[in-house]
């Protein structure tokens, strides 16, 4: 009985002690369900609101604020990829926007090594980070930075967003450049919108244009046509005038010498 009563008490413990880590596992679980949730309803949300616009600019602004959101960051800003590298126009510091116009090229800087190698950058060090610009005045008291490329359907890189000094830690977490990274498409697909629409308005106005310039030659046609009908008809009418006035000469010898 006794050996019975410390098996039974040595059962007990190992199914309380299973019981409590599943239930930890489950609440683990649960946690972590919750967490996916509101990630993908903020990238909903944002992806909504990126969409809501065909102004490149306007996008570009809204997502290095939110990306700032959603990460703590304290400042940051976003680019596009252009034939001279990753171009940067405003700066985002705690809500309040500087103008910076800046172009880092191919491999120069952090935004020019993410153009390069199409991958995330992140550092926690800074100050002594390889691709640090110290000389740029918004690198002034950054101390940990996370680079995210925008890449489009085919791979390459539309654009990037840049984000300084995670506000509640020393630097930026895994699960930042995850939430980061997650973004991005979105971003992309926004960018990718916008900037089919400004090439179809591109091509609508060279297309008006080229109506334009046909109508202005056509109308320099007709005009020219009647310059020329103009200059004909008084080349005949003196042409008819002359010999009308010599026929006349001639009418007058003529009765003359047949009286």
């Amino acid at each position: 009985k006794a050996r019975l009563y410390r098996e039974s008490q040595r059962l007990n413990a190992e199914l309380e002690q299973r019981v409590s880590e599943r239930t930890a596992e489950l609440r683990a679980a649960v946690e972590q369900l919750k967490q996916s949730e509101a990630t993908i309803q903020t990238l909903f949300r944002i992806s909504k609101k990126l969409n809501a616009t065909l102004d490149v600019d306007v996008i570009l602004d809204e997502l290095a604020q939110e990306a700032n959101r959603i990460v703590n960051g304290d400042s940051g800003f976003a680019g596009l990829r252009t034939t001279e590298g990753m171009t940067v126009r405003k700066y985002f510091r705690q809500g309040l926007v500087t103008p910076f116009d800046y172009t880092w090229p191919v491999g120069q800087g952090i935004p020019g090594w993410v153009l390069q190698h199409k991958v995330p950058y992140g550092t926690s060090d800074a100050a002594h980070d390889p691709l640090m610009q110290p000389d740029l005045a918004i690198n002034a008291g950054v101390r940990s930075i996370i680079c995210t490329p925008i890449l489009s359907s085919f791979g390459e890189v539309l654009g990037y967003f840049d984000i300084h000094n995670r506000q509640d830690t020393e630097g930026f977490t895994v699960a930042d450049q995850d939430m980061l990274m997650a973004l991005a498409p979105a971003a992309s697909i926004a960018i990718q919108n916008a900037l089919a629409y400004q090439q179809r308005l591109l091509a609508e106005a060279d297309l008006q244009a080229s109506y334009e310039r046909l109508r202005a030659l056509a109308a320099n046609l007709e005009l020219v046509r009647e310059e020329e009908r103009t200059q004909i008809a008084r080349e005949l009418h003196d042409q008819l005038g002359q010999a009308l006035t010599a026929m006349k000469f001639d009418l007058a010898w003529l009765t003359n010498r047949l009286v």
